[in-house]
């Protein structure tokens, strides 16, 4: 078995470290050789509770970060480090994480009169798994403002908008719970990124899991009659009652069997 640096993360994961650099939202090291592996269905419908259907990085970072915690908070450590004892997120060491809210940055082009301001907080779409979202916002003219979405699904809306006291009224961020308004005129354009946070709990994950995979899909995930340590992690998922311990249980059998998993044809 080929192993390496952050194994049972890297495995969860299950994406290429790409061009993300060492500061980008909660990234950590991913081998440089690693590329995503084949899953069977009942891995891809586990993973679409944990991260969502068609999650971001930072959906994939900000979960992982919470999973590796209980992983390591657990006597399930010594299952971690089995195969490749080298770790380098340990200690966990990123609170701003855990901050109530992250604020949106807004960046200017040049030429830009007037300032844009965001109002709300911004709610993530936990279903898809996205948290990142990204917008160009152009005056047109004295009457409407475009607003664009930047990031897939790419939309774009105009608004008709009016003045009061030189600020227009609240206009949505398209596609997302904020608002903005601004002061400047025709030709004024300004970036707008930002991140949500997840707010569901792990209690509540597990309560989806547990929906969400069928005795057919535990059969392909951990074994129908698996020797150690599948047994145990088996056991753990289907009897435990210890939040950590029952989708620690989870998440290591998951990590394995991305490790040892072989598409076949008539998948």
């Amino acid at each position: 078995m080929t192993t390496f640096t952050n194994y049972i993360r890297t495995l969860l994961l299950n994406e290429a470290r790409g061009s993300y650099s060492p500061d980008f939202f909660a990234e950590e090291y991913v081998p440089a050789a690693f590329r995503s592996r084949p899953l069977p269905l009942a891995l891809r419908k586990a993973r679409g509770v944990l991260f969502g259907g068609s999650p971001d990085r930072q959906m994939l970072n900000f979960r992982l970060y919470q999973l590796m915690q209980i992983l390591h908070s657990t006597q399930l450590e010594e299952y971690v480090t089995a195969a490749d004892d080298r770790i380098t997120y340990l200690p966990f060491d990123r609170p701003e994480l855990y901050t109530s809210a992250y604020p949106p940055v807004v960046s200017a082009e040049t030429g830009t009169t007037g300032e844009l301001t965001t109002i709300g907080e911004l709610e993530p779409d936990e279903t898809a798994g996205r948290l990142h979202y990204w917008w160009r916002v152009n005056v047109v003219d004295g009457t409407y403002v475009n607003v664009k979405n930047l990031l897939p699904p790419i939309t774009e809306q105009v608004y008709q908008y009016v003045k009061t006291g030189g600020r227009s009224q609240l206009i949505p961020l398209t596609g997302s719970s904020l608002f903005f308004n601004f002061t400047g005129g025709p030709d004024s354009a300004w970036y707008v990124e930002a991140v949500a946070k997840p707010v569901r709990n792990m209690a509540d994950i597990i309560a989806m899991l547990d929906k969400v995979l069928t005795q057919a899909d535990n059969d392909v995930i951990f074994g129908v009659s698996p020797a150690e340590p599948w047994k145990t992690w088996r056991s753990l998922w289907l009897l435990n009652d210890q939040l950590e311990y029952k989708l620690g249980g989870l998440l290591l059998a998951m990590a394995n069997r991305t490790a040892t998993y072989k598409e076949t044809a008539t998948e």
